[in-house]
């Protein structure tokens, strides 16, 4: 089985511009979990069901349009996340800001990553404080559940 087999044919896009409310229109509409942006013709990236909630929870007005402060330290924090050590295959969580708080969502590698993002993201230049949303990935065995009976050995 390919991607192709399972894949949606029905494309749905939005680009960059477009309001939150009306992307959550577009995806309860559409029936979509995310939704490709584009931008002069170009994937700039994705937004999913999770990154509407993780907005819509991190906003104190999720419907007002970021502030240019609140967007300077957005980019900050993404430019430096496009510098070693974190461009190097290491957690990359979603950031967002509002009135100065940055809110850093997603799974990370190791309690040091998080801890790392964090003291980053305080250093940010207009920083007021930051929420860590963060989870630690856990990584091992995967029957080492206790739901989860061992395999029978040949």
């Amino acid at each position: 089985m390919n991607a192709a087999d399972i894949m949606t044919m029905r494309l749905v896009t939005a680009d960059p511009g477009t309001p939150l409310l009306d992307l959550v229109r577009l995806m309860v509409d559409q029936h979509v979990d995310a939704v490709p942006i584009i931008a002069e013709g170009q994937l700039v990236g994705i937004v999913t069901h999770d990154d509407v909630i993780r907005a819509l929870a991190s906003r104190t007005h999720a419907t007002a349009a970021l502030s240019d402060e609140d967007r300077r330290i957005r980019g900050l924090f993404a430019a430096s996340l496009a510098r070693p050590p974190w461009s190097v295959g290491t957690s990359q969580p979603t950031c967002i800001v509002d009135e100065g708080v940055v809110h850093l969502w997603g799974p990370v590698e190791s309690e040091a990553d998080r801890r790392a993002l964090v003291a980053m993201a305080r250093s940010l230049p207009g920083v007021r404080a930051v929420e860590d949303h963060m989870s630690v990935l856990r990584r091992g065995d995967a029957f080492d559940r206790p739901h989860c009976r061992a395999p029978d050995l040949p």
